[in-house]
């Protein structure tokens, strides 16, 4: 890895970083406007698929869920409900976006991330 100050650090890391973990499908995603997100795939049958990010509780998890969806088939694997948080958050450095002005942001890089969407996905592998 080069040296990059850390303001740049993100040019460096991949937009797409697909795992498993905990025998649940993971996902890291970079928003078109830079940060990114931490994502799990639902098979139909688990007792959270199709719900609404906000029916659903976690614990320790990036400030909680504030994404649910189907797979469109290009960004997420259709016929998964995948929920998931972004890190766009107040208090999360976005780059490039002009309100980060205020000081004390802090950038959520993919390893942070992959720990977020690791505690997310064996929340969704115990859920009953």
């Amino acid at each position: 890895m080069s040296e990059l100050n850390d303001d740049w650090k993100w040019l460096e890391e991949p937009n797409k970083v697909e795992f498993e973990h905990a025998g649940i499908k993971c996902l890291i995603l970079r928003d078109r406007i830079m940060w990114l997100g931490g994502y799990v795939a639902l098979d139909p049958g688990h007792p959270h698929f199709g719900k609404h990010f906000r029916d659903i509780e976690v614990k320790g998890v990036h400030r909680g869920l504030n994404f649910s969806g189907r797979g469109d088939g290009q960004r997420r694997k259709e016929g998964l409900w995948w929920i998931g948080f972004y890190c766009d958050r107040p208090g999360d450095y976005v780059p490039g976006r002009l309100d980060n002005l205020k000081g004390g942001e802090v950038y959520r890089n993919i390893e942070y991330v992959r720990g977020e969407v690791r505690k997310l996905a064996e929340q969704m592998r115990d859920a009953k």
